[in-house]
């Protein structure tokens, strides 16, 4: 870990594969954590969630420890909020196959509600990373890949808190197709900080 996890904060992990191989993919820790899924696609190239709230703390010697099939890249994100109560249900997005724009605009977002948070991680395997309009703040993120050489990171991840002023909870932003997106609602959130 590069940064301690107090107790009780919400670890959300984000896991994009590229070229994967059919196979189930796990999420544990040192400290005996137990994520679980939060969101998934599986549709040209795999992007999936997994959450643990109200997690025990970690340290900067415990680990996070995540399994896949193989595959031809792959990227993890670990981010950390703290005071969330409940996650989900997710909502997930992906661009148009037939359409070149790179204009990000996902909408219908389920239990947009003051007080909350939403995460999403998006990624966009051709490159590069996704840039999100305000309000959205991209969250730190870093790249893992398994025995190749190093490539333009592809996975972002990014949120942003409800506010009482806000009216239009939608995703807005930029990627080059063809991208995948997965948005979480984190409830009763405050305090987003990232841990990777």
């Amino acid at each position: 870990m590069l940064h301690a996890v107090p107790r009780g904060e919400t670890l959300i992990v984000t896991v994009a594969l590229t070229g994967a191989s059919s196979g189930a993919v796990t999420v544990t820790d040192t400290a005996g954590n137990t994520y679980r899924p939060a969101g998934h696609i599986n549709d040209r190239g795999r992007l999936l969630l997994f959450a643990v709230v109200g997690a025990k703390p970690l340290d900067m010697l415990d680990r996070i420890i995540i399994r896949w099939p193989r595959a031809t890249a792959a990227q993890t994100a670990v981010d950390a909020f703290r005071g969330i109560t409940a996650a989900g249900p997710w909502i997930e997005g992906e661009s148009d196959p037939r359409d070149s724009t790179e204009s990000i605009n996902i909408g219908d977002l389920p239990l947009c509600t003051e007080g909350d948070l939403l995460f999403t991680a998006m990624n966009a395997p051709t490159g590069p990373a996704a840039q999100f309009h305000a309000p959205w703040q991209t969250a730190p993120w870093q790249t893992v890949d398994v025995d190749l050489p190093p490539r333009n990171p592809t996975l972002t991840t990014a949120y942003r808190s409800i506010t009482s002023t806000d009216n239009d909870c939608t995703v807005r932003g930029t990627a080059t197709p063809p991208w995948q997106s997965i948005t979480l609602p984190l409830h009763a959130g405050a305090g987003p900080h990232s841990t990777r």
